[in-house]
């Protein structure tokens, strides 16, 4: 089959399996549409990981894969004319399916011009992940280690759910590169469900999906080809869904949440902490006052169980339930010998994540001394390593005006415990998340654990932005055109470049073969060429002009209407 069409199927193979499987489960489930959108993409991910997981593990047959799809096709052309009616009926639907569409045509057109992963200190993950994707087609014996790690070093639920994908279109990176962008940008609907527990307001769908175009950290995350985004895309339905449930008193969305989160937990370990911490709520604040408590912590620990038990059943039986948990806490890297030295680390990876690391003296590869690849380096570590900047050039300063303001008008009440419930659980994951780290990061952590976290923040933002006084939200989008200059249109022009064999190579406006090699850009060119492997790009050869126009016009659109929402002489009133 040739690259381009084995490419061109993916997102139709793509489609048909996230939508149908979910929305027939959910479908009588008396949540609004965003809700039942969310629930029905995240329990069809799950479904079809769990099933190709059993194929791969199981090494069936590869029709079996094919009647998997086939389901999945009924069940969302079983699906169409309800969708249809609603997307007709609901102004929010349409909206919501608006903002999405065109955060999915930016966010995959970015990824489309990417010829090498540069920027700061990433390694490993993406072909890491790629090869545990192929394990599951029957690519690799059951020892073979990945980046020096056996399997259960990283949970399946994402490579999984590829390895369907792959099975059905082609076994080449670029498709599980295209699997991957496509899975992250569904984070849109669960960080939109969070966004409207803080507001409701008309516009909010297309002001989220313009202030995601232009956030770094969800965009590199996007192009990037790792879990992070499918487990932020759990761990924030987890905890909509939990509030959700809380404040209605509602069983079903509360079991459902801890489903999210079995399967945040399935997708990347780092997301423990959210969990834990959703069950430390229950327990203490929630669970008393509910009826029928018993019931409920059975339905939570079946849908835990159903959701993680295969992979630790089969992990256990097969490397060891020792191995299994002692290779998940060391993937983060090998732990100090002693408290009390494990102590200090944990402090230093606190003091790092928190300080930029312009202002510390950090190591730094030769290679990173050219102009422009230490701009791009300096910039990317800094959005995504520094929890602060995480949020945006402007994201922390916006963040603690709008929750003094918000302080100032909230009475006591429910309201007041909801807020004391956003704060302890910033607090709990980024002391969890950073001290369970095993290996010294001076160049930060926000991209691990406190992914969910700063995107958490966005949504609180954005939810705010239209109520913003007009100087307020004329800030707040002149830090959202920094980042996308510097965190996203930079990252991804510097990233277009394959690497010049000519020392002596000059691109525009200076660029050099050694900015183009800065840090880790050197490693992974290498092994893209070893492999090879080759990227969207390279399979669309000729035909990269298309997503570069693309990108150039969705920023300027883009762009204008951040513009001319910030100018508004006055909020929009909420719907």
């Amino acid at each position: 089959m040739p690259e381009a069409l084995s490419l061109a199927l993916v997102p139709l193979v793509f489609g048909l399996t996230v939508i149908g499987p979910g929305l027939l489960l959910v479908r009588r489930r008396p949540w609004d549409p965003i809700e039942k959108a969310t629930a029905a993409l995240a329990l069809s991910i799950l479904l079809v990981g769990q099933l190709s997981f059993a194929c791969g593990v199981l090494r069936l047959a590869p029709a079996v894969r094919i009647l998997v799809l086939a389901a999945c096709a009924a069940a969302t052309c079983a699906s169409l004319p309800a969708i249809a009616r609603r997307v007709r009926s609901d102004a929010e639907t349409r909206r919501a399916l608006l903002g999405f569409a065109v955060l999915l045509v930016w966010a995959l057109s970015l990824q489309a011009v990417v010829r090498n992963y540069s920027g700061g200190n990433l390694v490993y993950d993406w072909l890491d992940h790629y090869e545990r994707s192929k394990f599951f087609l029957g690519e690799a014996p059951l020892f073979k280690p990945f980046s020096g790690a056996l399997l259960p070093a990283r949970p399946p639920l994402l490579n999984a759910f590829a390895a369907q994908v792959l099975a059905l279109t082609r076994t080449r990176f670029a498709c599980y590169q295209m699997t991957a962008g496509l899975l992250g940008v569904l984070a849109y609907f669960p960080i939109l469900l969070v966004a409207r527990l803080f507001s409701r307001a008309r516009t909010l769908p297309g002001t989220l999906a313009i202030a995601l175009m232009f956030q770094p950290m969800f965009v590199q995350n996007v192009s990037y080809s790792w879990t992070r985004l499918t487990a932020v895309f759990f761990v924030l339905a987890a905890v909509a869904f939990y509030v959700g449930g809380w404040r209605a008193a509602d069983a079903g969305r509360t079991v459902f949440a801890f489903l999210c989160g079995a399967a945040a937990i399935l997708t990347h370990y780092s997301s423990a902490p959210y969990v834990l911490f959703l069950a430390l709520h229950f327990l203490l604040f929630v669970l008393p006052r509910r009826e029928r408590p018993l019931r409920q912590l059975a339905g939570i620990a079946a849908a835990a169980a159903i959701v993680l038990g295969p992979w630790l059943l089969w992990s256990s039986a097969v490397y060891g339930g020792g191995a299994t948990i002692a290779l998940g806490f060391l993937s983060s890297g090998r732990p100090l010998p002693g408290l009390g030295a494990n102590l200090a680390k944990a402090a230093l990876n606190l003091r790092d994540t928190f300080v930029p690391h312009l202002f510390r003296e950090v190591p730094r590869h030769p290679a990173s001394e050219g102009a422009w690849g230490r701009l791009h380096d300096d910039t990317f570590l800094m959005y995504q390593g520094n929890l602060p900047l995480a949020l945006g050039a402007l994201g922390a300063i916006l963040l603690a005006i709008e929750a003094a303001r918000s302080l100032r008008r909230t009475p006591p009440g429910p309201r007041a415990d909801t807020a004391r419930f956003w704060c302890a659980l910033a607090a709990f994951v980024i002391l969890t998340g950073i001290g369970v780290q095993g290996g010294r990061e001076p160049f930060g952590l926000a991209h691990t654990a406190q992914q969910p976290l700063v995107l958490l923040g966005v949504a609180f933002l954005v939810a705010r932005f239209e109520g913003w006084p007009r100087w307020l939200r004329l800030l707040a989008a002149a830090g959202m055109l920094c980042d996308a200059v510097f965190g996203v249109l930079m990252h991804f022009w510097m990233q277009s470049y394959p690497i010049p064999f000519d020392a002596a190579w000059r691109g525009p406006l200076g660029l050099t073969q050694q900015d183009l090699t800065s840090m880790m850009a050197g490693w992974n060119w290498g092994e893209k060429i070893a492999g090879p492997h080759l990227f969207v790009a390279d399979a669309l050869g000729g035909l990269v002009w298309l997503p570069r126009c693309l990108v150039a016009t969705l920023f300027l659109l883009a762009a204008g209407r951040l513009l001319r929402m910030a100018a508004n002489p006055g909020p929009p009133s909420p719907e």
